[in-house]
């Protein structure tokens, strides 16, 4: 008699063996241990990719929500106040496994939760814990709001928090309960994160915070920062040593460069590279970035690179802290703020005399410890939008550009008959695409006399470019979502649209650039912060006509149907672009003159005394020269 069947699973992916040892858990009701095997899973940065992958998305995805089901949905299931807290900050990871899979949201848990009547789920209060486990901003209701506001300190901000963590808000629903969130600061009680998971949810809701629509956003950076620096002391990794000197000038000035993205093709590397490595003659340039994002073959420039562990761990970060203590650096420049979780929580601490960044990561740390942003003056922002001081360097001291690749756009065969359709492309992430822009977007479809077809640029992974196509068909009539390409891939189906637009409030940068190389006219909405004033003053230097730089959504629209329309017009912006010499423009090599930028380092050394007494919230090269002979 057959008492076991063995069946072999080695050929099958270790995340497959993983969700499957936390699914039979789960039904095997072992609770304690199915967390433990859930929340690596989730938190994880491997799970997050293989939302990339078409062919295993959906069974992986399914099987993993399934478990999820049936774990939060068990009348015996009742998590300790750990696991409460552990589960509500996956809430954001949650949503997108739910999207992933076949179920596509999470509207099911209504019904599992509560008693059905007729067509309304009315939540059983035994349950009522759990919904937060599992509510996003397309379903919440008023009742939500008000029991937040009652909650005691430490679970309103981490329910708060993770409300916040949605990395695409597409809906108008979405975007009103945002919104309304955000109105609830004031009532939201500053506290320590307990783990490293509460930590990484609050990264990821200071990064997205860019994105959003709602002139209130950078207020979250504010409050989470502060949050932050609690959590710091509580935890024992606060420095203790505060260093307010600078080494004697007979010794070798160190800048420490904070990276937290660094490799050949990533965006960081392309803009920032070339004054980075200007440094290195004048200073002892040191790096410091992770283990994972900061590749050995794009550090050739630095005499030194402090690798940290991917593991942002309390006790990890201590030793960071303390790395860079003993390094005593005269200056600590981060390439940006927000896109990593150790990063962030350094920015909140004094460990330098002089702190500056610049806008890799477009826009302010909002950290009483950063000193300066550092911009050429054609990208200074409004100063209200920035919690630092702003130097505006010579234009050309940090807005130089790196080519990916030597690729020029292919000839275009001539065009028929002036009613065929025009090719619109949107080359943005998902998460720059915000309701307001798409409603924009089918204004110019119903008012534009010519019909076209959007392409959405958006290097979406498969949950995503369904998402996205779904929320899509209620917009526009014809359109078509790209994910992840190539790059050379990329600037070709670039090169085949006839116009892109620009969304709104975060601009492109990049994305900018390749429409330049594929001489591509290009059409953004002139604003007031950092993520928006990029592409305007990118228009300004590519001598792109006024038209292309709107003012408002109503003259968006108008210009971009008047470009659809006129082809005279928009064939002569495109042909202005190609004979453009862009390695003078964007490709140019930093001029090693008085103000490149080691002079404009050692100036803002040498007056950092007097600089800290000014007034004026923007500083030029002039000002500080004109403060050295005070």
């Amino acid at each position: 008699m057959l008492t076991e069947l063995k069946i072999s699973l080695d050929d099958r992916d270790q995340r497959f063996l993983d969700i499957t040892k936390f699914s039979a858990q789960v039904f095997k009701r072992e609770y304690d241990d199915a967390l433990r095997s859930l929340i690596p899973i989730a938190a994880s940065a491997t799970f997050d990719h293989l939302l990339g992958e078409e062919n295993s998305i959906r069974k992986l995805t399914s099987l993993f929500a399934s478990g999820i089901t049936a774990l939060i949905c068990d009348p015996q299931f009742h998590p300790s106040e750990l696991n409460f807290r552990n589960l509500v900050s996956l809430r954001g990871v949650f949503r997108r496994i739910f999207q992933a899979s076949h179920y596509q949201d999470m509207s099911h848990f209504h019904g599992l939760l509560g008693d059905l009547q007729g067509k309304t789920a009315v939540i059983r209060p035994e349950n009522l814990t759990k919904s937060f486990f599992i509510i996003t901003l397309n379903t919440m209701e008023p009742h939500h709001f008000t029991r937040i506001e009652k909650m005691e300190e430490d679970v309103q901000t981490i329910i708060w928090l993770s409300l916040l963590d949605n990395r695409d808000l597409f809906l108008d629903r979405e975007q009103e309960s945002l919104d309304r969130l955000i109105l609830m600061l004031d009532l939201i009680r500053v506290t320590s994160f307990r783990s490293t998971l509460e930590v990484r949810l609050a990264a990821k809701v200071w990064f997205q915070c860019t994105y959003w629509d709602n002139q209130k956003k950078h207020d979250v950076k504010a409050f989470i920062n502060r949050c932050l620096l609690e959590t710091a002391k509580m935890h024992n990794y606060f420095p203790d040593s505060v260093f307010k000197k600078f080494k004697p000038k007979n010794e070798r000035r160190v800048v420490l460069v904070i990276l937290e993205q660094w490799n050949k093709s990533h965006s960081m590397y392309r803009c920032y590279s070339k004054s980075f490595h200007a440094l290195s003659d004048q200073f002892k340039l040191v790096a410091l970035g992770s283990e994972e994002n900061t590749h050995p073959e794009a550090t050739t420039m630095f005499e030194e690179v402090i690798r940290h562990p991917n593991d942002i761990s309390f006790p990890r970060i201590k030793e960071t802290v303390e790395s860079i203590l003993h390094l005593q650096p005269d200056v600590i420049f981060y390439s940006s703020v927000g896109m990593c979780a150790t990063s962030l929580q350094l920015a909140q601490f004094r460990l330098a005399p002089v702190q500056m960044m610049t806008g890799g990561h477009p826009a302010s740390s909002y950290s009483k410890e950063m000193d300066y942003f550092v911009l050429d003056s054609e990208f200074i922002p409004n100063p209200s939008s920035v919690s630092e001081k702003l130097i505006a360097a010579e234009n050309g001291t940090l807005g130089s550009w790196r080519r990916l690749i030597d690729w020029a756009p292919p000839k275009k065969s001539p065009e028929g008959s002036e009613n065929r359709r025009m090719r619109i492309v949107v080359n943005s992430l998902c998460q720059k695409i915000t309701p307001r822009f798409l409603k924009t977007c089918q204004e110019i479809e119903k008012k534009s006399e010519r019909a076209t077809t959007f392409s959405f640029l958006t290097g979406a992974d498969a949950a995503n470019k369904q998402l996205l196509e779904k929320v899509l068909k209620s917009y526009l009539e014809d359109f078509v979502v790209h994910r992840l390409l190539p790059y050379e891939k990329y600037l070709t189906i670039l090169s085949d649209n006839d116009l892109q637009l620009v969304p709104f409030p975060f601009g492109n940068t990049n994305g900018f650039i390749d429409a330049m190389i594929c001489g591509l006219p290009t059409l953004c909405l002139v604003g007031e912060g950092l993520e928006s004033v990029i592409d305007s003053a990118m228009s300004r230097k590519m001598s792109l006509p006024e038209r292309c730089r709107a003012k408002n959504q109503e003259e968006y629209v108008f210009s971009a149907t008047r470009l659809i329309e006129n082809d005279q017009e928009r064939e002569a912006i495109a042909k202005n672009i190609k004979e453009t010499d862009l390695e003078k423009v964007l490709f140019f090599d930093i001029d090693r003159s008085e103000k490149d930028f080691p002079s404009l380092v050692h100036a803002i050394l040498q007056n950092h005394e007097k600089l800290k007494d000014f007034k004026q919230r923007v500083i030029s090269m002039a000002d500080i020269l004109e403060a050295s002979h005070q």
